[in-house]
């Protein structure tokens, strides 16, 4: 993620079309979609692995505002991305925030109603916005991707794809990039994850099991392009406290717990 301010465009490969361009700076989610002045910390990846407990005892980072994203994509289909999915995606983003704002803290499992919303949009800027996360040798292994996000007609997503969301305003913003994640509930799962209130996503490839705490939203592309509907759908509403571990969605009470375990262990047994 990068500093806002008077950005310059970069050279590089754009995570879309795939040209070698100048690239504009992409706003990860929409600037629209609550993204204008976000405060953020960055911290690198290494930091974490310094320390034993993030919960009690946070890395420090760069305290940043203005807005997250990448260098991601070309003018072109920056435009793109705006002119076609952006403003569908902003109606769903008001949905999930206004559902956010009516429940009590307590509750963590939502059936709600988004009226009037273009699903097939919706899932094509989800996906742009995972594609944004990753690089170009991500491109190139996936290249169904893009070409499901650059034709605004296309419905063609392979089954190998699948996407999910949740609900999320508690912890930490998570934006990481392609991941190998193992664990009991589900297994290996290869993945990249964006969470960013009032939503959070998960792509995952190659993976047959389901990921028992999300919502596929991956039938978003049975919908016709410019289709309008009422869209009932269920969501938990889950918390991201550890911004570069995808698929952690444990309290801070549990990681705290976990941690201190971890650390009474490593006593014991003089580590």
């Amino acid at each position: 993620m990068h500093k806002m301010g008077r950005r310059k465009m970069q050279p590089g490969t754009c995570l879309l079309c795939g040209q070698d361009k100048l690239l504009n700076f992409e706003h990860v989610p929409p600037r629209s979609a609550f993204n204008k002045s976000t405060r953020y910390v960055s911290v690198p990846s290494d930091e974490y692995t310094k320390i034993s407990n993030p919960i009690k005892n946070p890395p420090k980072g760069k305290i940043l505002q203005g807005g997250t994203g990448y260098y991601a994509f070309c003018e072109d289909c920056n435009n793109f991305l705006g002119r076609n999915y952006v403003p569908s995606y902003n109606r769903w983003v008001n949905a999930g925030a206004v559902i956010l704002g009516k429940f009590p803290p307590n509750i963590n499992s939502v059936l709600f109603t988004a009226t009037q919303v273009e699903p097939l949009s919706i899932l094509k800027q989800v996906v742009s916005m995972l594609l944004a996360l990753n690089d170009a040798t991500y491109l190139k292994a996936y290249p169904e991707l893009s070409s499901f996000v650059r034709d605004p007609n296309s419905r063609e997503l392979p089954e190998k794809y699948q996407v999910y969301a949740y609900l999320n305003n508690e912890g930490q913003l998570r934006h990481k990039s392609h991941s190998l994640v193992s664990a009991p509930e589900f297994g290996m799962v290869n993945c990249t994850e964006l969470a960013f209130p009032p939503f959070g996503y998960v792509l995952t490839m190659d993976h047959e099991g389901k990921l028992g705490k999300l919502t596929n939203i991956t039938n978003f592309k049975m919908y016709y392009p410019s289709e309008k509907v009422d869209l009932p759908i269920g969501l938990l509403k889950l918390p991201t406290y550890i911004p570069l571990s995808p698929l952690d969605y444990r309290s801070k009470e549990q990681i705290e717990k976990a941690m201190n375990l971890s650390e009474e262990y490593r006593r014991k047994h003089n580590l």
